[in-house]
C-alpha cells in the first residue's frame, strides 16, 4: 500500500505542476487558437492532394485549348536535298536531252487546313471538355474528403479536452472522499480498509488522467498534421462538443447525395466520355479531307536560287483526299472495344450509385445511434450524480461504507464519459453525413 500512496502523491504533484491539460509549450510560444472553419480553411490551404487535384484541373484546361488547335490551319515548313546518280534526261530521236540537275534542293512552306476527318477533331475536343468536367469534379470531391478529414481532427482534440475535464472532476472528487475517510479514519469511525480503498481509486483516477491529459497532446499533434502546423508549434481549439440537431430526413438526404455527391457525376461524365470514344473509334471509317496552300523553292544549290532547268520559286494549291478502306477489321475492333468499355462504365456507375446509398444510410443511422446515446447518457449521468449524493449522505451518517461512495463515483465518472464520446460520435457521424451527401 505504500507504493500506491507514493505513485497517488506523484501523479497529484504532475497534475499541479502540468496547469493547462494537454498543453505543451516552450519559453515564448504562442497557442494559435484554431475554431471549426480556421481548421477547415487551413487544411484546404496546405493538403497536397487539394494541390495535385488543381495541377490537375490546370492540366486538362491545357489539354482543352490543345484539342481547339485542331480546328486551325497548321503552317509547317520543310527543306530537303535529293541527289540522283544521273540528271534528268528525255531521248528524241537518239538525242539524250538534260532536263534537270544531279543536286536538287527543295524547301516548302504550307498551310494546311483539315476540312473532314470523320468528326475526330470535333470528338476530340469534346472528349476534352468532358475531362475537364471530369477534373472539376474529383477536386469537389477531394475537397470534400479534406473538410471531413478535418472536422474529425478538430472533434477529436474537443473530444480529448472534455475527457480531461472528465477526469479532473473525478480526482478532485476523490480527494474529497479520500480526505473524509482519512479524518473519519482519525477518530475511529471507520476501518482503515476505507481509506486505503479512497487512496487507489484516486491513485487509479489520476493515472486515468494522465492518459486522457496524453490523448489531447496526441490528438493536437494529428490535428497540426491536417493543417500543415509543425507537431512543435502549439495549438488550441475553441468551441467544444455541442449537439445540433441534423436538419434533413433519410430520403431527402438520399435524393440529394444522388444529385450532388461529386463521385456520382464523376461516374456520369466517365459514361459521356466512353460514348464519344466510340464516336472516335468510328471516325476512322471515314476518309481525311484537307486543303493546303504551298510555296516552294527549288535549285541546284543550298540556298534554293534556282537552276538552268526550274524557276526559284512557285506555289500550288492542293486538296487532298485519303481512305484507309481496308485495314482487316482494325477499325471494326476498335469501336466493338470501345462499346465494350461503355457497358463497363455504366456498370461501374451502378455500383457507385449503391455505394452511395450504402454511405448515406451508414451514416445516417450512426447519427441517430449517437443522438439516442446522448439522450440515454443525459439521463444516466443526472442518476449518476443524483446516486453519489445519496451515498455521499449515506457515508457520512455511517450506514454505508466507502465502497459505496466509490463506486457511485465510478458511475458518475463513466456516465459523463459516456456523454462526451456520445457526443463526439454525433458530431463526427453528422460530418460523415454531410459528406456523404455531397454537402460541405
Amino acid at each position: 500500500m505504500k507504493f500506491i500512496r507514493i505513485l497517488a502523491i506523484c501523479l497529484l504533484i504532475i497534475l499541479l505542476t502540468n496547469g493547462n491539460p494537454g498543453a505543451e509549450t516552450a519559453a515564448g510560444d504562442q497557442v494559435k487558437m484554431l475554431n471549426l472553419e480556421d481548421v477547415i480553411d487551413l487544411a484546404l490551404q496546405a493538403n497536397h492532394k487539394m494541390h495535385i487535384a488543381a495541377i490537375d484541373v490546370e492540366a486538362s484546361k491545357h489539354a482543352k485549348k490543345e484539342a481547339f488547335t485542331e480546328f486551325l490551319p497548321k503552317l509547317k515548313t520543310e527543306y530537303g536535298f535529293t541527289y540522283r546518280s544521273e540528271p534528268n534526261a528525255v531521248i528524241f530521236d537518239d538525242t539524250r536531252f538534260i532536263i534537270g540537275t544531279q543536286d536538287n534542293y527543295l524547301w516548302t512552306t504550307s498551310a494546311v487546313q483539315n476540312i473532314f476527318t470523320g468528326l475526330a477533331t470535333l470528338t476530340g475536343y469534346q472528349i476534352s471538355d468532358i475531362e475537364l468536367k471530369i477534373s472539376d469534379i474529383r477536386k469537389a470531391a477531394t475537397k470534400l474528403a479534406i473538410i471531413l478529414e478535418a472536422k474529425k481532427g478538430y472533434y477529436a482534440v474537443q473530444n480529448a479536452k472534455l475527457l480531461v475535464e472528465v477526469a479532473l472532476k473525478s480526482v478532485k472528487s476523490l480527494e474529497d472522499h479520500l480526505a473524509v475517510a482519512k479524518e473519519y479514519y482519525n477518530v475511529g469511525l471507520t476501518p482503515k480498509i476505507d481509506y486505503l480503498n479512497s487512496e487507489v481509486d484516486l491513485a487509479v483516477s489520476l493515472q486515468e488522467l494522465e492518459k486522457t491529459k496524453n490523448k489531447v497532446i496526441i490528438t493536437k499533434a494529428a490535428l497540426s498534421n491536417i493543417i500543415d502546423l509543425s507537431i512543435e508549434q502549439p495549438i488550441d481549439t475553441a468551441g467544444t462538443l455541442t449537439f445540433v440537431p441534423f436538419p434533413l430526413p433519410y430520403e431527402e438526404c438520399v435524393d440529394k447525395a444522388i444529385a450532388l455527391r461529386p463521385g456520382l457525376k464523376d461516374a456520369h461524365k466517365n459514361i459521356r466520355l466512353a460514348e464519344k470514344q466510340i464516336r472516335l473509334a468510328r471516325s476512322d471509317y471515314f476518309p481525311r479531307i484537307s486543303a493546303s496552300i504551298n510555296y516552294n523553292r527549288t535549285g541546284d544549290k543550298w540556298y534554293v536560287s534556282g537552276s538552268d532547268f526550274e524557276d526559284r520559286e512557285n506555289w500550288n494549291a492542293m486538296f487532298k483526299g485519303t481512305w484507309t478502306f481496308w485495314e482487316w477489321g482494325k477499325t471494326r475492333q476498335a469501336v466493338l472495344r470501345s462499346k465494350e468499355n461503355l457497358k463497363k462504365t455504366v456498370k461501374e456507375m451502378n455500383i457507385v450509385e449503391d455505394r452511395i446509398r450504402f454511405e448515406v444510410k451508414e451514416a445516417y443511422r450512426n447519427m441517430k445511434t449517437a443522438q439516442h446515446n446522448i439522450k440515454v447518457a443525459e439521463k444516466s449521468v443526472a442518476s449518476a450524480d443524483e446516486n453519489l449524493k445519496i451515498s455521499e449522505e449515506r457515508y457520512k451518517e455511517q450506514v454505508a461504507i466507502i465502497t459505496e461512495v466509490l463506486d457511485a463515483e465510478t458511475r458518475l465518472t463513466s456516465s459523463r464519459t459516456f456523454l462526451t464520446n456520445a457526443l463526439n460520435d454525433y458530431n463526427v457521424a453528422m460530418a460523415t453525413l454531410y459528406w456523404a451527401i455531397g454537402m460541405e
